[in-house]
C-alpha cells in the first residue's frame, strides 16, 4: 500500500508537527494494554471508523510531514489518541493554528529569492539542493495522493505524461502555473500547506536553476 511511515524533518514545521502526532500516538498504543485495543487505534481504522471526515492518505500525510492535518483529520487523531478525548480538540487547533503561522514564516524566511550575483560562490555551489529538495516534496505528494497514473493526471489536467513522468522523476522543474494544475489534478489544491510548500520550493528551485545557468554562461564568455 502507498502510505507508510517515512523520516521527518524535524526542523520543518509541519515534521516538527508530525512528531508530536506520532508521540501522541505512540503513548495512545502504550496505554492500550493489548494488540486488539492498540488495532483499533491504527490509522486504518480511525480512517474507517471516525465520525471526524478524513482519510487514510490524509493521515499518513500528517503523520509524515507531508501536509498540515485539516481540522477533521486532526480531530479524529486527537480523539483517538489523545486521553482526554474530545476535551483536547481545543488545545490541539490552537496548536495547529500555531504550525501554520510558523510554516508561513517559514516559507518567507527560506524561500525568499536573493539579489543574483549576491549570494557566496559555495552557495552556488549548492544549488541543485534547492531542486532536489522540490522533487522530493512533489514525489511525496504524489505518493499521498495514491500514486495516480499520469493517464490519469492527463484526463484532469491535460498535462502530457512525459511532462509529468519528467518533472515527478526530477529531470525538470515545472512552471508555476503548470504546478498549479497539477497539485489540482493530485486533489491538493484546496490544502493551503501543500500547496504554499510546493509553491515555495519551485520558486526556490526555478531561480537557483536560472541563477546557475546565467553564471554559467558567464563563465563560457
Amino acid at each position: 500500500m502507498p502510505n507508510h511511515r517515512r523520516v521527518v524533518d524535524p526542523t520543518h514545521p509541519l515534521g516538527a508537527f508530525a512528531l508530536r502526532l506520532r508521540r501522541l500516538q505512540a503513548e495512545a498504543v502504550a496505554r492500550a494494554g493489548n494488540s486488539e485495543a492498540a488495532r483499533l487505534l491504527s490509522p486504518d481504522k480511525i480512517a474507517a471508523t471516525s465520525p471526524w471526515r478524513t482519510s487514510r492518505t490524509a493521515v499518513f500525510a500528517a503523520l509524515n510531514g507531508t501536509r498540515l492535518a485539516s481540522p477533521d483529520t486532526l480531530c479524529a487523531l486527537v480523539t483517538a489518541w489523545d486521553p482526554r478525548g474530545g476535551n483536547a480538540i481545543g488545545e490541539w487547533l490552537k496548536e495547529r493554528d500555531d504550525v501554520e503561522q510558523r510554516l508561513i514564516n517559514y516559507q518567507r524566511l527560506t524561500h525568499t529569492t536573493p539579489m543574483v550575483g549576491k549570494r557566496p560562490a559555495e552557495e552556488l555551489r549548492k544549488a541543485p539542493e534547492a531542486v532536489t529538495e522540490f522533487h522530493r516534496a512533489l514525489r511525496q505528494v504524489y505518493e499521498d495522493a495514491g500514486s495516480p497514473t499520469y493517464a490519469r493526471i492527463f484526463k484532469k489536467t491535460n498535462l502530457p505524461p512525459s511532462t509529468v513522468s519528467s518533472w515527478l522523476s526530477g529531470r525538470t522543474v515545472p512552471r508555476h502555473d503548470r504546478l498549479e494544475r497539477l497539485m489540482a489534478g493530485l486533489g491538493v489544491a484546496d490544502d493551503r500547506s501543500t500547496v504554499m510548500l510546493l509553491q515555495g520550493l519551485q520558486k526556490r528551485a526555478a531561480t537557483e536553476l536560472e541563477r546557475r545557468r546565467s553564471n554559467d554562461g558567464k563563465a563560457r564568455r
